[in-house]
């Protein structure tokens, strides 16, 4: 019997290893926390959970996307810092509580999501102080000091409201995830995710908005080849998964973006693909 709890013990431990392994580039590259001020009024918060951005102004300030983990803990501390004792909103660009675990700090704030129901939100994040205060069907414009905010709901990509956020004057773009750049992405049917709409709605974004600068919700700031590249990868799991090209034929290209477990990875991508093209 000691000899078998032994065993046990010992494939226990050995599997706890294998996990914490697959699993700590993805917290290292999750925990991970850079400050970047861009200008005197915009400052850059990226990764500690998703890309964040905190624009000043005279009277107020404008946060998007309020981190996880320890994350939300230094960015709420950076955005008190900076704002004092003047109003906040903040904006969620979905509901993920990565980019939205935060948002219990801001209670009393205005806090903006995309057309969630309550419901939607509350089963992805429970009860708590972090409701948004406004659910957004299309598009608001907000004046933050000198710059132009817009905020647009672009529908069903990633999730089932993604919001994207514009600094008109700075012509710089927050897409949240519908890209993320050297990070597998998560794709949660129940959330809505639906791979041929995040190429559709990328698109669109471009095309509306025309940054110069653009934010992905997870992974380095750039231009538009940051679409480029997430499309390119959408375009060659997809191929994968109707037989036109051999998985291995991309596994060694994407080896270094942060996988999760099966849940987020270059298999788990082709995946969805075959189940949302129908292919078996």
């Amino acid at each position: 019997m000691k000899k078998n709890l032994k065993v046990l013990g010992s494939i226990l431990a050995i599997g706890l290893i294998i996990i914490i392994i697959k699993v700590y580039p993805f917290m290292k590259f999750m925990n991970s926390f850079e400050v970047v001020e861009v200008d005197k009024n915009l400052t850059l918060a990226l990764g500690g959970g998703g890309n964040s951005a905190i624009l000043m102004s005279d009277k107020e300030v404008l946060v998007v996307d309020s981190k996880i983990m320890g994350g939300k803990d230094k960015l709420f501390a950076l955005v008190k810092e900076k704002a004092g004792n003047k109003p906040i909103i903040l904006i969620n660009t979905h509901l993920h509580a990565d980019h939205a675990g935060g948002n219990g700090l801001y209670k009393g704030n205005t806090i903006i999501a995309g057309a969630y129901t309550k419901e939607q939100w509350i089963e992805e994040n429970g009860e708590g102080d972090g409701l948004p205060t406004e659910f957004l069907k299309d598009k608001k414009e907000i004046q933050v000091g000198e710059e132009t905010v817009i905020i647009q709901n672009m529908g069903q990509a990633h999730t089932y409201n993604d919001v994207v956020v514009f600094f008109k004057n700075r012509k710089m773009l927050f897409m949240g995830d519908m890209l993320m750049i050297g990070m597998h992405p998560f794709l949660k049917e129940n959330n809505g995710s639906k791979i041929s709409l995040y190429l559709e709605k990328l698109n669109k974004a471009l095309e509306e908005f025309q940054p110069e600068k653009i934010v992905p919700g997870h992974g380095r700031v750039g231009g538009k080849e940051l679409v480029a590249e997430f499309q390119t990868y959408f375009a060659e799991t997809k191929s994968v998964a109707e037989g036109k090209l051999e998985l291995s034929a991309i596994e060694d290209k994407y080896k270094d973006w942060i996988p999760f477990l099966s849940m987020a990875s270059t298999e788990a991508t082709v995946k969805y693909w075959k189940k949302e093209l129908g292919i078996k």
